[in-house]
């Protein structure tokens, strides 16, 4: 909404929210690991296990090519 808009009171409304969501979202985060790190039994492996999954995690937002096949069209899109 604050791309599209010219009024200074609504983009700084947008970007201090997406600041505090930011924040919550990262605390969230921070718990989780932190209660898979402390009912964990063997925790060098779980803090491995949480490395590997947000390194995938970071890698799988990277585009990739899609293809659809409409018909006999083959339509391919980047995303």
């Amino acid at each position: 909404m604050s791309k599209t808009t010219n009024s200074s009171k609504i983009k700084e409304y947008c970007i201090q929210y997406c600041r505090v969501i930011r924040k919550i979202i990262r605390k969230a985060k921070e718990m989780y690991y932190n209660k898979l790190l402390s009912s964990s039994t063997d925790k060098s492996k779980t803090f491995w296990n949480i490395i590997n999954n947000e390194i995938d995690t970071a890698s799988s937002k990277k585009c990739t090519r899609t293809e659809f096949k409409l018909g006999n069209k083959i339509i391919g899109t980047n995303q």
